[in-house]
């Protein structure tokens, strides 16, 4: 063999080599940025609501099957007809959650949430002194202020011809709330940690 062809087919063999070294980091590099981004945990509603997990209230009942969580609350602090002290109170567990769909929404059973912001001019038509227990559009849904915030559970199921039939519970206690995240999050693995203060690691 020819010098020439020699030191063609070494050229080709580096490049070759180059390329796949170049590829290998490229894919690294992704690998990394998405389990950096995988690892950031929300903080608070404020973080929740800039990442675009709200909702417009008449969204709730386009959605389509499966099971989601609603957490309706105010932006406003000043808001005096919510109860910001239980709002307050229960800001780590919902970011806890947020955090956990975030960190495992490809694991069966995860139910997503989304925030209903009330302060939102589109959101204050279900502002009433009492809550629906049944709906099937938005319209027709209701929640009693006075108990806000509040976590529904809307279930979604597929009725054949593009339909959907929707049922949903409310959960308005603070500690009905906890529980419901709770269970939900353990249900899928295994345990669920009680965040304290400002803490929002859910195992």
């Amino acid at each position: 063999m020819k010098k020439s062809e020699i030191d063609k087919m070494q050229r080709r063999r580096a490049y070759t080599f180059l390329i796949a070294i170049a590829l290998a980091t490229v894919v690294f590099l992704i690998v990394v940025l998405a389990m950096v981004f995988k690892s950031i945990k929300f903080k608070s509603y404020k973080d929740i609501a800039r990442k675009n997990l709200t909702i417009l209230g008449q969204d709730m009942f386009n959605l389509q099957d499966g099971d989601y969580y609603i957490f309706i609350y105010s932006s406003n602090h000043d808001n005096e007809k919510i109860n910001m002290e239980k709002q307050d109170a229960l800001e780590p567990y919902i970011v806890n959650y947020f955090t956990f769909v975030k960190q495992n929404k490809r694991k069966n059973g995860v139910c997503e949430m989304r925030l209903l912001d009330i302060e939102n001019s589109k959101n204050q038509r279900c502002l009433s002194t009492y809550t629906t227990s049944s709906s099937s559009r938005w319209t027709d849904f209701y929640v009693d202020e006075a108990s806000l915030p509040m976590l529904v559970y809307l279930s979604v199921v597929d009725a054949g011809n593009n339909q959907y039939n929707y049922s949903y519970e409310t959960y308005t206690s603070e500690s009905d709330i906890k529980s419901q995240l709770s269970t939900s999050i353990s249900s899928v693995v295994g345990v669920a940690y009680i965040p304290l203060k400002k803490e929002n690691e859910y195992c």
